[in-house]
């Protein structure tokens, strides 16, 4: 009985309570810092300039990833590097993410490439509501390693830029060649990799089957996205942002249409892209099939609602009707018999669009050799701008828009 009475007692007086629990590691929706560590006091924070209602790193971080993501797979990418990072800072480092030095940083990409004690933060892949969960499940690549610091590169610059926190952390291509990257990846990562445009022979694969299953009247989507992919030089983000403002009818000073792309979506600065024939034709039909009826010229296009979007498919349809001609590409190739053209189309991603129009029209092939012995980039640029037509003279491009038989033995 005075035991019970004792344990009453020291429990209502706070003496022998059961303790708090510590903060520990934990997924970036569960985890929460240390008494002291939440970075309200940082040693770099900016508290009278800051511009974004924050007080803490947590929700500093939070904000970040809800205001800069632009879809879902970033917003996951950098929800993953992020709890690296806080995890790293908090129970490794000691350290609030608004008071790491350059220094921190540079541990922290040390860190990322051997993880230790291993029995600590790596675990085998479990739920992420489990307690025994941990931000490492194996050694990550280097790749990997290089786009987590990417991310946190990205959220410096951020901090900094809004004035949360004066940061320091420089990393990436650039930062390596002006000899100021903070961390230095030895081996490229994908990000780093020079992309490979597809070919001319994949792309009069592609062409032919735009012709083949794809009609222009019909108004496919397949044409109009693989068109503004490849004849625009447009990402799939500029498509399904591209609004009908952003589209210019031709004039006397341009025979195409004018699209202007948004070169950063926080930002208004737009690049011109001229579309050449077969591109403007598209587009022109689209914008005819849009209008009212009592409208007979695409001119109306300035006076129209300027948020309609231009082709008003999701994210989703626009890289499966782009994948689509490629893999019936492909198929085609193959039962042509050309197998190397065939196989290789098998294997592109949509990114292989970007420059290929441009490359293809060049009148004479650059020797790029010359310019990795010789380091001369400055006369490389003179000689492609030399080498380049006027933005409307289309008449060197033709033979990459004219319509062929599908079924012709010559696909070389």
């Amino acid at each position: 009985m005075t035991e019970v009475f004792n344990h009453i007692f020291t429990s209502a007086s706070g003496v022998h309570s059961a303790p708090k629990s510590v903060p520990d590691i934990a997924p970036f929706e569960r985890v929460r810092p240390p008494r002291g560590l939440d970075g309200r006091y940082g040693n770099f924070r900016c508290l009278e300039q800051c511009t974004i209602p924050v007080r803490d790193d947590l929700t500093a971080i939070r904000w970040w990833i809800d205001k800069t993501s632009n879809n879902e797979g970033t917003r996951r990418a950098r929800r993953n590097a992020m709890e690296k990072l806080l995890n790293w800072a908090w129970f490794e480092r000691k350290r609030e993410v608004s008071s790491l030095r350059e220094i921190d940083f540079a541990i922290f990409g040390r860190f990322l490439a051997d993880p230790q004690p291993a029995e600590r933060w790596l675990a085998p892949q479990m739920s992420r509501s489990s307690s025994d969960w941990r931000p490492f499940n194996k050694p990550i690549k280097e790749s990997s390693r290089a786009l987590i610091l990417r991310h946190v590169s990205s959220l410096v610059k951020f901090l900094s830029a809004n004035r949360y926190a004066d940061l320091q952390f420089a990393f990436g291509k650039r930062a390596r060649e002006d000899g100021v990257a903070t961390v230095i990846v030895n081996s490229p990562s994908k990000l780093d990799k020079e992309i490979s445009p597809i070919t001319e022979p994949e792309w009069r694969w592609v062409w032919r089957t735009l012709a083949m299953l794809y009609p222009k009247h019909d108004l496919a989507p397949q044409r109009a996205v693989t068109e503004l992919l490849y004849f625009g030089g447009l990402r799939v983000e500029d498509l399904i942002h591209l609004e009908t403002q952003d589209l210019e009818p031709p004039n006397r000073f341009a025979p195409g249409w004018l699209i202007r792309v948004r070169k950063n979506d926080r930002m208004a600065v737009r690049v011109a892209v001229y579309a050449p024939p077969p591109l403007s034709e598209t587009i022109t039909r689209w914008i005819n099939a849009n209008e009212p009826s009592s409208w007979t010229t695409p001119v109306h296009i300035r006076i129209r609602d300027p948020q309609v979007r231009f082709l008003n498919l999701s994210r989703a349809q626009i890289e499966n009707s782009a994948r689509a001609v490629i893999r019936r590409a492909a198929s085609m190739a193959l039962e042509a018999g050309d197998i190397e053209t065939g196989l290789r189309l098998r294997e592109r991603r949509l990114t292989a669009y970007r420059g290929a129009f441009e490359l293809h029209q060049r009148p004479e092939p650059i020797e790029r050799a010359a310019d990795q012995l010789t380091g001369n980039r400055f006369a490389l640029c003179e000689l492609l701008d030399r080498r380049k037509s006027p933005k409307w003279d289309w008449t060197a491009a033709k033979h990459l828009w004219t319509e062929t038989n599908p079924l012709s033995a010559e696909h070389g």
